[in-house]
């Protein structure tokens, strides 16, 4: 019986950190968007980059198993006039399609919020950043199972510390 209990004990505590630890060991490579220079370290395996959209304001992954997503991208502030009023429409989009909000914070131009989207969990991140004479939104955006929320974790954290804007660096 004591067997059993160290056995039970072992597989309930140790193994979701098989599944945590190749995400945090896996390669990375950085993602840069020509138009907006977005830029956040995204998983070098296990996601297929969709094609470039005619736009060309970032790139969308998908995983390779077909459970879960995320995306890199840039955008001006066209909709609104101030970076907290964009947080607002954003916040206001995300419960429009359906998001149950229940992680909601932000600083000095930047914002996160997450929740839930049925049995997905969603992520995104967005800071403000200055390109030359233009306001840049540079975003991220996740969305995977529930089911897989450990594995996700550490690509949330990498990307959401990475998420950058390069583009001050073509200025002249």
């Amino acid at each position: 019986m004591k067997r059993f209990f160290a056995a039970l004990v072992v597989t309930v505590f140790f193994m979701p950190m098989m599944f945590v630890e190749p995400a945090l060991s896996a390669p990375w490579k950085s993602y840069v968007n020509d138009r907006f220079g977005t830029s956040a370290q995204v998983p070098a395996r296990g996601f297929i980059a969709q094609p470039v959209p005619a736009n060309n304001d970032g790139r969308i992954w998908k995983a390779a198993d077909g459970r879960g997503s995320f995306a890199v991208y840039g955008s001006y502030m066209v909709v609104v006039d101030t970076f907290r009023q964009y947080r607002n429409f954003m916040l206001e989009s995300a419960r429009n399609d359906g998001v149950d909000i229940t992680y909601n914070v932000a600083g000095n131009g930047w914002f996160v919020y997450s929740g839930y989207l049925g049995n997905d969990i969603i992520y995104a991140k967005v800071v403000l950043s200055r390109n030359c004479s233009q306001t840049v939104l540079n975003h991220i955006y996740l969305q995977y199972p529930r089911s897989e929320k450990l594995r996700y974790d550490p690509i949330v954290t990498r990307m959401a510390k990475t998420l950058t804007n390069v583009a001050w660096k073509w200025c002249n």
